[in-house]
């Protein structure tokens, strides 16, 4: 079986928020054909049902636990670096001297977001980017529509830095995942990025329980993402 290197810039596990119940399947899916290896990083104190459930799936792991703190100092290198915060964010000098002790004993690397590509981006090994979608994108269509000023600089500091990092990253990965296809179509580079919609677990929709209190309404599920303005 071959052996494959999943980077997370959070723990997957619970599974709870998008990436993290993204990356919570896909592992419990890629084990079944590869040995994986995850390495991850802990923004929060480790919920310990995680040693049990990667224990269940068969994947190995390497988890640093990082403070508050560390982020920030990491963060404010986009000062005098060219990389977007949210890369630098998640960029730690303990984690890429682990990654690249590790990377050549195994056939594949699989990072998940612009957050983790920095870590392997110029490594000489077949990887994959799941991008899920353009961050730069949402930044640039936010400019447009925010009224905070506090947004409007961030946003303006970033989505320049975010479009660059995402192409850059499209050239280095030998295949780059999205969900979005409008995004995936506006980097017009499609021989080196695939479209994966997301779906849903149909097992989680049952229709066994009827209350017919409830015949004439609408539910909305989403996630909503506000600004103050």
């Amino acid at each position: 079986m071959k052996k494959l290197l999943f980077l997370s810039s959070r723990l997957p596990y619970p599974p709870i928020g998008g990436d993290r119940l993204k990356n919570y399947w896909l592992l419990k899916i890629l084990s079944k054909y590869f040995k994986v290896h995850l390495v991850s990083i802990a923004e929060e104190e480790i919920d310990k049902n995680f040693y049990k459930w990667a224990d269940e799936i068969g994947i190995t792991y390497k988890v640093f636990p990082k403070k508050k703190y560390e982020f920030i100092l990491s963060a404010s290198k986009s000062i005098f670096n060219k990389h977007p915060i949210q890369v630098n964010y998640y960029y730690s000098d303990d984690v890429k001297k682990y990654i690249d002790h590790i990377y050549k004993d195994y056939d594949l690397i699989f990072a998940t977001l612009i957050r983790t590509a920095k870590y392997v981006m110029n490594l000489e090994k077949p990887k994959i980017l799941d991008m899920a979608d353009s961050i730069g994108l949402n930044y640039l269509k936010s400019l447009k529509q925010v009224k905070s000023l506090k947004w409007k600089l961030i946003y303006s500091f970033e989505e320049e830095r975010l479009l660059e990092f995402e192409k850059k990253c499209i050239q280095l990965f030998n295949k780059v995942l999205f969900f979005n296809k409008d995004e995936m179509n506006y980097f017009n580079t499609l021989e080196k990025c695939e479209w994966i919609p997301h779906g849903v677990n149909e097992l989680l929709l049952s229709y066994d329980k009827i209350n017919h209190y409830y015949r004439n309404n609408i539910c909305f599920f989403c996630n909503f993402r506000c600004n103050k303005t």
